[in-house]
């Protein structure tokens, strides 16, 4: 039986592979052969190799057939010879028994001669006036043997069903001529005629044949001008042509595979399709064609509109190329550093949705190498921090906190390993305070890291706190803190104040969404015992600092009236954000008066009028907070021992309406007005000097040596 599979397997190889002109004309027998040979009426052919084949079958034991054998062993010969084998070979084996011996132990170069012989014999027999069966007359072969043998059919319906799986069409579908010319190379030549034909097939049918054809053309156009391509089937030669073919394989080809292989979308978002499927077996050397065209794209792409559009149609094909783990990495690997580098909003959004998808129906190893790789670009990217990078910084950092809480298994394998190296590199830097492990921690990468753990934190915290996962994520927030103190306590020299308000602004921002009470009166205290504030200020004409792309500031500015006054404004914005947390608890007046009396006693000291003037509004303020909560405080009945109550204490109570509060808001608002007007007057300043230095590099091409002096000069 395995032979007369072999034979229909053969048969259906042949008209497969006349699609591929791989199969012109079968050998002639010759005359001498011992074999058996065909009927010339085709359509009584294949019945009587069928009876010969069964007659044969009962006479040989069951151990002399291959079970084995696969198709491409029978169509290359390279297995035992049996009778029918021996019947197709003109000249008979007459070497001696060592040689065949001795090529038996070399099967890789007897397949090879092998090989070589039957490509020989084709040639010496391309003149032979048979001609192989069509697809028409092998369809009529097994509908006769359906009638006429219907216990061999049903045979092979059971071990055999893709040899009656046969669809004449599919074979003759490609011999169609697709209507494009043939250039010098020997490619077909993309016409706009090719892609309306392929645009009706694959909207009306849904053909795979015209897809395959499609990403074909896809790679073409993904590699054109490159030595990829330069052995590809089609060649694009028109950019209207090009551009149409782009859009015809981002837009269809998704739509084809969700017609085929139907997405299911689970209850959390996640997309999934059905691995068994045999459509997706088939697909998949389309699939990897199409995947690392889409990679190749997306490096040479430079306009934001195609960038966005390919990225978002190619969030609905990841769950189709979820088992391909080398295209998937190097895919993450691409999109995450178009997300890190690329300026459009519109990209990078489509960027993050498209990570999302990944991370949803990706295996814990592949999240968390996408988890890992895009921490590391942020760190590298924040390590250069200026106006025109911070908002593109803080998406990342938004962005990441959103990706990572899609599995907190993987996000806190991969925040604890993560914090535990910052611990680390603070560890050695207070073992060997060296100018180098300095360095590590007197960075952008040190305070971007911390602050993103703590947005990372207390997004968990939220999630554990509303809906009941990432809890284990909590027990991270106490590492992370002493960290954070640690970082700060290193760095105590006034001109590094700029990084030890950006620490404060994490602490304080972890304080407020996890609950955690963090101490950070000392730290923000300390800095009034500082020679910055307590010594008479030099006069100068620098522009303020934007504290928030500073975090060193420059040595000019140092005893300085601008650095003086940017540390005060900084100082009474931290320690209002940092009191409020605490404005409506039930202990805020015994909690505010350390607080109340370090203030004090500082005015009564300090010769820096408009510091003690702000800071005893600012107390002021904590007054009044405090008889605002006494006042509610012995309205009601509250016990320690009752901790219900002491939650429930100014639950209902807005924390803007109090008097503390609505000085809070109303310094936010101020100070984001004159940050607002700081960054303009940067921006303006910037693009002053880069319009100079052009004029400038345009005089010298010109000779002209006094516009280039003047140039120097707005330098200066």
């Amino acid at each position: 039986m395995s032979k007369i599979s072999a034979i229909l397997k053969a048969r259906k190889g042949q008209l497969k592979g006349k699609k591929d002109g791989k199969i012109k004309k079968t050998p002639s027998k010759p005359a001498n052969s011992t074999g058996t040979h065909k009927n010339s009426d085709p359509k009584n052919g294949l019945q009587n190799e069928v009876k010969e084949l069964l007659d044969k079958s009962q006479n040989e034991t069951p151990g002399s057939e291959d079970e084995n054998a696969t198709m491409d062993d029978f169509l290359n010969g390279d297995f035992e010879e049996s009778d029918l084998d021996k019947s197709a070979t003109p000249e008979k084996n007459t070497e001696p028994l060592e040689e065949r011996q001795e090529n038996e132990k070399k099967p890789s170069q007897l397949k090879k001669n092998r090989k070589a012989k039957a490509v020989q014999k084709e040639e010496e027999s391309s003149s032979s006036d048979e001609e192989e069966v069509d697809a028409e007359q092998y369809r009529e072969q097994l509908d006769s043997l359906k009638e006429k043998d219907p216990d061999f059919y049903n045979y092979l319906q059971k071990n055999d069903s893709d040899l009656l799986d046969f669809n004449a069409d599919e074979v003759t579908q490609d011999d169609e001529p697709e209507g494009g010319k043939r250039n010098n190379e020997g490619k077909t030549e993309i016409t706009m005629d090719m892609l309306s034909k392929w645009r009706d097939n694959l909207s009306n049918q849904k053909s795979l044949t015209t897809l395959q054809k499609v990403v074909q053309a896809f790679k073409a156009a993904a590699y054109l001008n490159e030595e990829e391509g330069m052995n590809l089937k089609y060649s694009i030669t028109d950019s209207r042509v090009f551009n149409d073919l782009m859009l015809l394989a981002i837009q269809s080809v998704p739509r084809v595979l969700n017609h085929h292989i139907p997405l299911q979308t689970e209850k959390n978002g996640r997309k999934v399709v059905n691995t068994d499927n045999r459509v997706l077996s088939r697909l998949s050397p389309i699939l990897k064609s199409y995947g690392f065209s889409i990679l190749r794209l997306l490096e040479g792409m430079t306009d934001a509109k195609n960038i966005s559009l390919l990225l978002r149609e190619t969030q609905n094909v990841v769950p189709y190329m979820i088992t391909y783990r080398k295209f998937l990495k190097q895919f993450v690997e691409a999109v995450v550093e178009v997300w890190s580098t690329n300026r459009d909003d519109t990209v990078r959004v489509s960027c993050v949705f498209v990570l999302r998808s990944v991370c949803l129906t990706a295996d814990l190893t592949l999240l968390e190498f996408a988890f890992k790789h895009m921490y590391l670009t942020m760190i590298r990217i924040s390590s250069y921090t200026t106006v025109h990078t911070l908002a593109a910084i803080n998406f990342m950092k938004n962005s990441s906190a959103d990706i990572f809480l899609l599995n907190p298994e993987s996000c806190y394998l991969v925040t604890f390993r993560y914090i535990r190296q910052l611990a680390i590199t603070l560890r050695n830097t207070i073992h060997q305070p060296k100018p180098e492990t300095r360095k590590l921690i007197q960075s952008w990468s040190y305070v971007h890291a911390i602050d993103f753990w703590s947005r990372l934190l207390s997004r968990a915290t939220w999630l554990s706190r509303e809906k009941g996962v990432a809890v284990e994520m909590q027990s991270l927030v106490y590492p992370l803190v002493q960290i954070t103190l640690g970082a700060i306590t290193t760095s105590p020299s006034s001109q590094l104040y700029p990084m030890r308000f950006h620490l404060s602004r994490s602490l304080i921002y972890l304080s407020r969404h996890t609950g955690v009470f963090i101490p950070m009166a000392p730290v923000l205290f300390d800095v009034l015992d500082s020679p910055e504030l307590s010594r008479k200020p030099k006069p100068s004409t620098f522009k303020p600092l934007d504290w928030e792309v500073e975090i060193r500031a420059p040595t000019a500015y140092l005893r300085t009236r601008v650095y003086q006054d940017g540390i005060t404004n900084q100082l009474l914005e931290l320690l209002g954000e940092y009191y409020v947390l605490y404005a409506t608890n039930i202990a805020f007046p015994e909690f505010v008066i350390p607080a109340i009396v370090r203030a004090k006693r500082f005015a009564k000291k300090s010769r820096n009028v408009k510091l003690n003037r702000s800071l005893l509004a600012l107390v002021q303020k904590f007054e009044q907070q405090s008889e605002f909560v006494l006042t509610h405080r012995a309205q009601q009945k509250v016990s320690p021992a009752n901790l219900e109550s002491l939650d429930a204490f100014l639950a209902n109570e807005e924390w803007e309406k109090t008097s503390l509060g609505a000085y809070v808001v109303a310094q936010r608002e101020i100070r984001e007005e004159q940050r607002r007007l700081l960054r303009e007057a940067i921006l303006e300043d910037q693009n002053h000097k880069e319009n100079m230095r052009l004029k400038k590099k345009g005089a010298l091409k010109n000779g002209d040596d006094e516009l280039s002096s003047e140039g120097d000069e707005e330098l200066e």
